[in-house]
């Protein structure tokens, strides 16, 4: 027993400190580690290799810096304690995105001349917009859902705000295609 270098034991200490670090620094950032990979994958045999893919995100890139550098040097040094190296596979970087003003300003237009409210939130989500916003302008659209929860099963939007979005959506839209503002 003494000499197994158990990698999935090394994976759940650094899934443990990734929380720790995110808590630690205190600073409202997210973090996940939400996908994992063993091998061999077999209930009776000790993992001699796992991958963890983590994601730490903030609005400003220092604190995720700051967090990755010490969560890093932690399970460098915990994983040495038990015998198991670590090495970092891929470490992307993504800098702050921010949606395009002019179409988060066409939305609250909408939203102001439906006599709807709205809120202009900071969202460190990586939505798809994101991504679109590498080659076009993006803006997202929320709709509340009860107690604020999103990607969980007990998710529930009434249909109301959903027709109310879906509002927004076709009108923004429709100024989208005909530049009324």
């Amino acid at each position: 027993m003494a000499s197994r270098r158990d990698a999935m034991r090394a994976a759940a200490r650094a899934i443990e400190a990734l929380y720790d670090e995110v808590e630690r620094e205190n600073a409202g950032a997210h973090a996940s580690a939400a996908r994992i990979s063993v091998f061999p994958n077999s209930p009776n045999v000790v993992a001699a290799r796992v991958q963890v893919w983590f994601e730490v995100r903030h609005e400003d890139e220092a604190v995720v810096l700051a967090i990755g550098n010490r969560f890093l040097e932690r399970i460098e040094r915990e994983s040495a304690s038990l015998g198991v190296q670590i090495s970092i596979a891929a470490d992307e970087r993504r800098g702050t995105a921010l949606l395009d003003s002019a179409g988060v300003d066409v939305v609250c237009g909408v939203v102001r001349d439906l006599g709807l409210k709205a809120l202009t939130l900071q969202t460190v989500a990586g939505h798809d917009a994101l991504a679109i916003q590498k080659r076009i302008p993006a803006s997202l659209i929320f709709v509340p859902s009860r107690d604020g929860l999103s990607h969980n099963p007990r998710e529930f939007t009434d249909p109301e705000a959903l027709d109310k979005g879906y509002a927004v959506l076709v009108e923004t839209l429709w100024r989208m295609v005909t530049a009324e503002s």
